[in-house]
């Protein structure tokens, strides 16, 4: 403590700057930051980047086949993660879209035990957008869990989601 040199305020060092003809230039309202060795702040934009590491989305997509069981994974792929932390997951067939929505909240357990994915919170599933206009898409659901009112506000969702036209033929 002897050898380090005495720290003024930033009025004293104003007024000795004054008193011997030296400009302040520091701005009045800045505050300094404690120096940070580069080692460590390097290390923490390559994580807050993920730069040289995985990134939560190719995480997901190696253990798709896991998450949601490899039948439903040879139908459907998790796309990109959005701003929301919502997995886009595009689905091609509408019996896996209607499994994946039903056990939607235990996938997304699952994916948030994987390494650099505990953000994700949702899953926002996409079958119409792969449908080609004019095109039908044949959907149902087997479960007692979902009422015919529900369901129907589950098909309009995605339609509008796609920014699709949808007509139900009974």
């Amino acid at each position: 403590m002897a050898n380090e040199p005495h720290t003024f305020s930033k009025l004293a060092e104003e007024l000795v700057g004054d008193f011997r003809g030296v400009a302040f230039d520091e701005p009045r309202k800045t505050r300094k930051r404690p120096t940070l060795a580069l080692a460590g702040l390097v290390e923490s934009i390559l994580n807050q980047h993920q730069i040289g590491r995985d990134s939560a989305e190719h995480t997901i997509r190696a253990h798709w086949p896991e998450l949601v069981g490899p039948a439903n994974a040879s139908y459907s792929h998790a796309v990109r993660i959005e701003r929301e932390k919502r997995l886009v997951v595009h689905v091609a067939h509408s019996v896996v879209r209607n499994e994946l929505f039903m056990h939607r909240a235990e996938i997304v357990e699952r994916i948030q035990k994987l390494p650099g994915c505990a953000a994700i919170k949702e899953l926002n599933l996409r079958a119409l957008r792969l449908l080609a206009p004019g095109g039908i898409l044949a959907t149902y659901s087997c479960s007692h869990r979902v009422s015919e009112e529900m369901y129907l506000e589950v098909i309009e969702a995605a339609a509008s989601d796609a920014r699709r036209e949808a007509v139900i033929l009974e």
